[in-house]
């Protein structure tokens, strides 16, 4: 099986340790990691590839998703991954999420993981372009720029919506770990909640 190929994307000038420590957890399992950005960033970690986000999209679109009145990054990354798949085979995956165990899924056709029994998640993801739910996708965010939107309105709960929560696999295949306990793989005393979600 050939290594999956992720990216993802940042803005701003650095990462902090934890989205260092993240990056390099794909990197460590031998996955091609590519990092977006719309201008230079000091400590991209070894072995991740910075690439030029505009490639995906053009850097006006930063403003295009806000909540009252405030431009959201999180809407306008959700927008660009969707975007990605469109001009890319790589995998999306948020800066925060931390891989521990080599990834052996298939890499082709759609790569959906579900958060809870009623919802999937954008956070790591792949969508075939060759499947139309994804230029349904892109037509529903696309009519979102420069509207009033409130928090998920382009993440899971859209993606949820387009693609059914069927179309993900078990939380335990990519979130073992709940989002609201990510802090936990960091500490010494959780280290068998770890090391169980690491063998799940």
């Amino acid at each position: 099986m050939s290594s999956a190929r992720f990216a993802s994307f940042w803005h701003g000038p650095e990462l902090s340790a934890y989205e260092v420590a993240c990056l390099s957890s794909f990197t460590a399992y031998g996955s091609d990691v590519a990092l977006y950005t719309y201008g230079e960033v000091e400590n991209v970690p070894k072995g991740v590839v910075v690439k030029d986000a505009s490639e995906i999209v053009k850097s006006d679109a930063l403003t295009a998703f806000s909540i009252d009145g405030t431009p959201s990054m999180a809407h306008f990354t959700d927008y660009f991954r969707f975007v990605m798949f469109t001009k890319t085979d790589e995998i999306w995956v948020d800066t925060d999420m931390l891989l521990l165990r080599a990834f052996d899924r298939s890499l082709e056709g759609n790569i959906i993981g579900r958060e809870s029994a009623t919802s999937i998640c954008t956070a790591l993801l792949r969508l075939d372009p060759a499947d139309p739910r994804l230029l349904e996708l892109l037509q529903r965010i696309e009519a979102m720029k420069g509207t009033s939107i409130k928090w998920g309105d382009t993440g899971p709960r859209l993606l949820t919506s387009v693609y059914g929560v069927n179309a993900g696999v078990p939380e335990s295949d990519f979130y073992p770990v709940h989002f609201d306990d990510y802090y936990k793989v960091f500490l010494p005393q959780y280290f068998e909640l770890a090391h169980n979600a690491a063998h799940s």
